[in-house]
């Protein structure tokens, strides 16, 4: 669904492929061949530069070459004057195939990558802990990185391999999974007591190294039932009363320590967190904040 975002400078073609650092390969799915053309005019910056124009029909690239004469911006002269079409790349051409090939290792990396897993730590075992903690997000990018490490070094290999056999600007869209990427990319990973977070992402390149990483940021914690976890007073105290049975939310001290961080501490408890802690069928309990000698009380009666 994402994966496409990190291959956003280079790929792979044939080893007799002659490109220039200024050479650009831009998108143009489902497009006439005038149109393909008019991207190729638009990109055009110097004489001598080469212009790939690619049609990606569900991973059968299409490849319009083109090459640059000469420019000039200030002329009414038509395209045709100074840009023409060197060749067409089909489906079974070496520079086709060399790109449906890399797309295929590109999209097994990076479904790897972006695979969902679940957050087994100590520090952080529960939504509830972590919804109170403002540097999750990088946190959670060292652990993801250090957690793929081996898929990541082995992207790395993959675009090494194709920077050795050609220099050439590329536009993310080029691949399969960039044609359907629209939107901002999320994803979703779980934690022991079936709590959850969401997180956007960047995708990050070391120019220096050339190495990816993902950037996690705007996480949203969700309880084991898919509801956002409130953070006020106000909400929260809406979110007890409304449930059923706090207990089956997630892990009981995690909700206790995040009801004690948003109330200050001014909290105490009647009947939650003394059911089934350790697994099996926890008993559904009506809960509720109650107000009991000046102390707001989260009260659970067993139904």
């Amino acid at each position: 669904m994402i994966k496409s975002l990190f291959f956003s400078l280079i790929t792979i073609f044939s080893a007799n492929l002659y490109a220039s650092n200024f050479d650009l390969m831009l998108p143009c799915h489902g497009c006439s061949d005038w149109k393909m053309k008019q991207v190729a005019q638009n990109a055009a910056s110097q004489p001598g530069q080469t212009i790939y124009v690619v049609d990606n029909r569900n991973g059968q690239f299409y490849v319009n070459e083109y090459y640059v004469d000469h420019v000039d911006p200030g002329s009414m002269s038509i395209a045709n004057e100074w840009l023409r079409e060197v060749t067409r790349h089909v489906p079974g051409s070496s520079m086709s195939n060399d790109l449906a090939a890399s797309d295929t290792r590109i999209t097994t990396i990076t479904n790897d990558i972006t695979r969902p897993f679940t957050i087994n730590s100590t520090t952080y075992n529960s939504a509830f802990i972590v919804t109170d903690s403002s540097d999750f997000a990088e946190w959670f990018t060292n652990h993801h990185y250090s957690k793929n490490l081996e898929n990541f070094n082995m992207l790395d290999a993959e675009l090494a391999s194709a920077a050795s056999s050609v220099s050439i600007g590329l536009s993310i869209d080029i691949f399969s999974i960039g044609v359907a990427f629209n939107s901002t990319p999320v994803l979703t990973y779980q934690f022991p007591d079936g709590t959850k977070v969401q997180m956007a992402f960047n995708v990050l390149r070391d120019v220096t190294t050339g190495k990816y990483q993902l950037l996690f940021k705007d996480p949203i914690f969700k309880d084991s039932k898919g509801l956002i976890i409130p953070k006020t007073k106000l909400s929260l105290k809406d979110y007890i009363n409304n449930s059923q049975n706090l207990e089956e939310n997630g892990d009981n001290e995690a909700i206790k320590e995040h009801i004690n961080y948003v109330f200050e501490g001014n909290v105490q408890y009647i009947g939650f967190g003394e059911g089934n802690t350790g697994g099996g069928r926890v008993e559904i309990l009506d809960c509720g904040i109650e107000l009991r000698n000046n102390v707001e009380v989260v009260a659970c009666y067993r139904g």
